[in-house]
């Protein structure tokens, strides 16, 4: 299964569907978490294929999120300033 930012999906649309129907599947991350899927139309799917591409899902929400970078911790106080 593909991965791609949200970045490349809005400016590759056309060609990222047109995989789609050659029957690709995509993740779509942000800010390197998936957040969508593109599959093609359930109708196009046997049951297996359908229940495949859950388990596929499945697998790719529970995959550990991967953080680039350090990351500044914030007080309670400091977050809820304005």
């Amino acid at each position: 299964m593909k991965r791609i930012t949200a970045s490349e999906a809005r400016r590759h649309f056309s060609q990222q569907l047109a995989a789609v129907a050659a029957d690709d599947r995509i993740v779509i991350t942000k800010c390197g978490r998936p957040v969508a899927i593109v599959s093609p139309h359930p109708d196009d799917l046997t049951p297996a294929e359908r229940e495949a591409a859950i388990a596929e899902l499945i697998a790719v929400m529970e995959e550990p999120l991967i953080l680039n970078g350090k990351f500044r911790t914030f007080p309670r106080d400091e977050m809820h300033e304005r």
